[in-house]
């Protein structure tokens, strides 16, 4: 990119800049968390999720489509749960796990 200004005294200047673009793809199978693991993903009917012992207590699940609009609320009962996801339109969603002390949020492709 090339910038060109002149002030209002006639100085004027010019830089350059370079912008490097790197493309990402592909898709994460896990959320990188030592204490929450989410698979398969992409997934088409369930998804299970893996926490750690001591945040079973009062952790909830969400998930939200791609405007935000929460489509599930799930409370974590052990520290394996699976989630039913049939019901969803295939995109990609937003899912939040929810503890006392910590928020962990990823993103799932649903098939």
């Amino acid at each position: 990119m090339s910038y060109n200004y002149t002030d209002a005294n006639s100085c004027s200047a010019i830089a350059n800049r370079t912008v490097n673009v790197n493309l990402c793809t592909g898709i994460e199978t896990e959320l990188k968390s030592s204490v929450v693991s989410i698979y398969p993903n992409p997934a088409n009917d369930v998804i299970h999720i893996a926490i750690d012992p001591p945040l079973i207590n009062h952790t909830t699940i969400e998930l939200y489509n791609v405007t935000g609009k929460l489509v599930l609320t799930e409370k974590m009962m052990n520290e394996n749960t699976s989630i039913k996801i049939n019901f969803l339109t295939k995109g990609n969603y937003t899912i939040k796990v929810i503890s006392d002390t910590q928020q962990t949020v990823g993103h799932i492709i649903k098939n």
